[in-house]
């Protein structure tokens, strides 16, 4: 951990305040539809174009907004 600290293989925790949730039942999820899932802990999203505009479209939200800009 200490080696990789303050470079380029640098990682961070983050805190997550989830501002919107749906019951189980009610589900985000369209089959078939080519969506990135995965059982990580770390789950990058760079790549992931069909799934961002997924999430923007079913939660009426500009991922872009919400990135932390250097």
């Amino acid at each position: 951990m200490f080696e990789n600290s303050e470079n380029d293989n640098t990682e961070y925790l983050v805190k997550v305040e989830w501002i919107k949730s749906v019951d189980r039942k009610y589900a985000k999820w369209k089959k078939n539809a080519n969506l990135f899932t995965t059982q990580l802990v770390k789950a990058p999203l760079q790549n992931q174009h069909n799934t961002l505009k997924f999430i923007e479209s079913r939660f009426c939200i500009k991922i872009n907004e919400f990135l932390f800009k250097l």
